[in-house]
């Protein structure tokens, strides 16, 4: 076990099927991995407590101050996303077409969403 907690790296890797809208009413699902910094259970809590104090906040429509969505949250845990190549190896995703996926509608929820399954201790759905 000691060992295992030694050699634990600063990412981890962790995949992620994005739906997003294609022509004729279709969804088409592109597949990543999102490679989070791995942050201890004090970070962890700070992130999970004020996500859920804005989405809170966004339903009682009370103001923000701080707002701590999807967007802010992905920023602050995304350390970079990798995809397989033309050959099946996964390699990192160039800047602009990590900025691409970014701008599409609903990704930063997709891996919100990833990234609370991971910590939480639940196994990837394949």
């Amino acid at each position: 076990m000691f060992n295992l907690l030694k050699s634990l790296s600063d990412t981890y890797t962790w995949p992620v099927a994005a739906r997003i809208p294609a022509n004729g009413g279709k969804l088409t699902s592109i597949q990543f991995e999102a490679e989070f910094c791995r942050l201890d259970a004090d970070a962890v809590e700070t992130i999970r407590t004020k996500y859920i104090n804005t989405i809170n906040n966004r339903v009682k429509n009370t103001p923000i101050e701080d707002e701590f969505g999807d967007k802010e949250l992905v920023t602050e845990v995304l350390y970079g996303i990798k995809a397989k190549d033309d050959s099946g190896k996964l390699t990192d995703v160039p800047e602009d077409i990590k900025a691409n996926l970014l701008a599409v509608n609903g990704v930063y929820k997709t891996i919100t969403n990833a990234f609370f399954v991971s910590i939480n201790g639940e196994k990837a759905k394949n």
